[in-house]
């Protein structure tokens, strides 16, 4: 997560290649939460829609999940918690910027996974890799609202725990790709900006989308449409910096 934070945020360069992410999604919930082993052991005995006790043990492996996330003939439940699908939707944000900003165009018709930071640099997004990457946003979506544990809608002061709040990065991710789709020079650009800049904007569409969705009273549709105008809305160098929108990643610092 500091990797991908720093990489999307902060025009850092990552640290990690995709195959050193070999990693396994954090298990259920229910697991954690046993207060004896006893109650962990009949915990993990019973069914459960996270699969069989072997697989529980472990958490489902992350490049797997990425794997069928990108699958445009299926669209996947995957077996993963609100955190699972948290760390997936990063994964997939970070994979969005570094196909618009580093991936060889040679390379883009490779299904979304995590970035090797070993490629090359260049310029455009293919609409082929833009159809690829659409797919594994709704596959996402489609799996949170689906997963074993859906979260139910919260509206007003009660904000979903952090490492539980997938749904801001991935407006995040849609309207980031769409900016690419659009041809806009996202802040970061060689052409046009700085990492201080794309900060700033990001930021900035963060803190839209979390406000948005913490309020609750408007439609998808209505949220995409106040996304597009920014995204239009002339030149993002000269936005202020603001302040919210990152602060809940002082917790992971």
């Amino acid at each position: 997560m500091h990797d991908i934070i720093h990489y999307v945020f902060s025009s850092l360069p990552l640290s990690f290649s995709q195959t050193e992410m070999d990693l396994s999604l954090p298990t259920e919930e229910a697991l954690w939460k046993a207060g004896s082993s006893r109650e962990w052991f009949d915990t993990l005995q019973r069914p459960s829609q996270y699969g069989a006790a072997a697989s529980r043990l472990t958490g489902f492996n992350m490049q797997r999940a990425l794997g069928m996330l990108g699958d445009k003939h299926v669209s996947p439940t995957l077996p993963a918690t609100p955190f699972g699908h948290f760390i997936l939707i990063h994964a997939v944000l970070c994979s969005i910027f570094y196909v618009r900003f580093e991936m060889p165009s040679h390379l883009r018709n490779h299904s979304p996974c995590l970035p090797d930071p070993t490629l090359h640099q260049s310029d455009d997004t293919s609409p082929q890799t833009a159809f690829a990457l659409q797919t594994t946003l709704h596959n996402w979506l489609h799996s949170w609202i689906h997963m074993p544990d859906a979260l139910q809608p919260v509206v007003g002061t009660i904000e979903p725990r952090f490492m539980q709040n997938g749904m801001p990065y991935y407006w995040l991710s849609q309207v980031s790709l769409l900016a690419f789709q659009e041809g806009v020079p996202l802040a970061g650009s060689k052409q046009r900006s700085t990492p201080d800049v794309r900060f700033r904007v990001l930021k900035r569409w963060l803190r839209q989308i979390q406000q948005f969705l913490h309020n609750g009273s408007q439609t998808p549709t209505s949220l995409w449409d106040d996304l597009m105008k920014m995204i239009m809305s002339g030149d993002e160098s000269e936005l202020p910096d603001t302040p919210g929108g990152l602060l809940p990643y002082s917790i992971l610092v």
